[in-house]
C-alpha cells in the first residue's frame, strides 16, 4: 500500500511540474513611429506635408506563442502647405484659415496577431480593426479681381468646410509585419 501512495505521489508531483513547466504565452507591449506620407487625395485636398506618427502597442499570445490578440493606438500629425496671400495689377488671392493649419488623427484598432520564432529572430504580422477620429484643416481661398468694366468679382477656386454633415469618424484598417530579435527571454 506504502509503495501505491508513493508511486501515486510521484506521479502527482510529476504532472503538477508537467503543468508548471507550460508556457501561458507572451505579454508584448512597445512604442513605435515614423513618417506619414500622404497620397492620392488626402494629399491634394490641403497641400499635405510630409508628417510624423507615434503609437503604443499591447500584444497578448496564447498558450504556445503563435496566436494572440492586440491592440493598437496611434497618433497621426500632418501639417498643410500654408498659402501665400498675394497681388496682382487689379485683385489679389487670399486664404483664409479657420483653425489650425494641420491634419491630426487618433486611431484605435483590436486584432489577431501571429507570431513566427526562429531562435532569436520573430516575425509578426498582424491585421486590425478599429476607429479613426480625425481633424481636418478649415480654409477658404479667394481670388478676388476688377474687370475691364471696374466690377469687382469675388471667386473661391478652392475651399474645405467641416461642419456636422462631414463628421470626421471613419472605420479604419490596419496591417503590418513587425521584425523582433530576442536580446532576453524575460524582457
Amino acid at each position: 500500500m506504502k509503495k501505491l501512495l508513493l508511486t501515486l505521489m510521484l506521479l502527482s508531483c510529476s504532472f503538477l511540474t508537467f503543468a508548471q513547466e507550460s508556457s501561458k504565452g507572451d505579454l508584448q507591449i512597445g512604442v513605435q513611429g515614423g513618417s506619414s506620407v500622404p497620397m492620392d487625395s488626402y494629399k491634394k485636398v490641403g497641400e499635405t506635408k510630409i508628417g510624423y506618427y507615434t503609437g503604443l502597442f499591447v500584444d497578448k499570445y496564447f498558450s504556445g506563442n503563435k496566436f494572440g490578440i492586440g491592440v493598437d493606438a496611434r497618433y497621426i500629425y500632418n501639417e498643410i502647405n500654408k498659402q501665400d496671400s498675394f497681388k496682382f495689377e487689379n485683385g489679389h488671392f487670399g486664404t483664409d484659415y479657420r483653425n489650425k493649419t494641420r491634419f491630426q488623427d487618433f486611431l484605435f484598432t483590436l486584432g489577431p496577431t501571429y507570431k513566427f520564432s526562429k531562435n532569436k529572430f520573430q516575425l509578426e504580422a498582424y491585421v486590425r480593426g478599429g476607429i479613426m477620429m480625425q481633424y481636418f484643416p478649415e480654409y477658404v481661398r479667394t481670388m478676388t479681381y476688377t474687370d475691364a468694366l471696374g466690377n469687382a468679382t469675388l471667386y473661391d477656386p478652392k475651399w474645405t468646410e467641416n461642419g456636422p454633415d462631414n463628421r470626421a469618424n471613419s472605420w479604419a484598417g490596419l496591417g503590418g509585419l513587425r521584425f523582433n530579435y530576442v536580446i532576453s527571454p524575460k524582457i
